[in-house]
């Protein structure tokens, strides 16, 4: 009887986790789909690499915002991989700011 009540709670744990993590990646790809209808590729933005400290670096967007698991994701020239979305701001002035 005990190991059917951990097989189920485990069950469940797993369908937790499971509905968490859906709700997570529609919510990324909601932030995606906004970005993208907003700022088109070439957009003039600030990004951070790591720690969002200081004022950042200057430069375009060279792609649309992606999804990656749950996080929103983009490049931006002069950096070598996706940017979190977390560490990206337009430049005032610039469509859709």
């Amino acid at each position: 009887p005990g190991r059917d009540r951990h097989r189920l709670g485990r069950r469940a744990g797993e369908w937790m986790m499971d509905t968490y993590r859906r709700k997570r990646e529609a919510a990324a790809q909601r932030t995606v789909d906004g970005w993208n209808a907003k700022h088109p590729i070439g957009t003039a933005v600030h990004y951070w690499g790591a720690a969002k400290v200081g004022a950042g670096t200057v430069s375009r967007t060279r792609s649309e915002a992606w999804q990656v698991s749950a996080y929103p994701m983009v490049l931006v020239e002069g950096f070598a991989g996706g940017i979190a979305l977390t560490h990206v701001e337009v430049v005032n002035g610039e469509p859709g700011t």
